[in-house]
Parts: structure tokens; C-alpha cells; sequence
């Protein structure tokens, strides 16, 4: 967990810690942030971007009102 709380922007409240999860045809991994709109691969989806240009993303969500707001920076990597 980050070491300073969130708050909640619109009711005040703190937020919770979480994740969003992607499941993969060969692999599970946390959602990833990478800069630039996506290219197309040859088979139809989106190409991976190479991994040094990526950031894990880590979810806030209030328990309140269930706002949700994102953030990316390495320190969100998997332990």
C-alpha cells in the first residue's frame, strides 16, 4: 500500500487500496500504463509495447460513493 492515504475528491473520504487484473491467453498480470495510443498487431489486437516503457497501475476506489481513480508508477510493481 502507498504510504499517503487518498481522499476521496468528491465526498472527502479515504480511499482503498486495489488493483485492476488482466487475465492473458498465456499469462494473469496487473493492468499496465504505457505512453502514446496503442498500434494494431497482426492479428487484429493491440501490439505490446516494449516493458521498459511501461508502469503497473494501482486502483483508489472510495467505499463511499465508489469513486475510482487511477495512478502508474513503478513502486505498484508485483512483490
Amino acid at each position: 500500500m502507498t504510504e499517503d492515504p487518498k481522499v476521496c475528491p468528491e465526498c472527502q473520504q479515504q480511499m482503498t487500496q486495489g488493483y485492476l487484473f488482466d487475465y492473458g491467453l498465456l499469462r494473469s498480470t496487473v493492468s499496465l500504463w504505457f505512453e502514446g495510443k496503442p498500434e494494431k498487431s497482426v492479428l487484429g489486437g493491440s501490439k505490446m509495447p516494449p516493458a521498459d516503457k511501461c508502469l503497473p497501475t494501482v486502483a483508489f476506489r472510495c467505499p463511499d460513493c465508489s469513486y475510482v481513480e487511477f495512478y502508474a508508477d513503478k513502486q505498484f510493481a508485483p512483490k
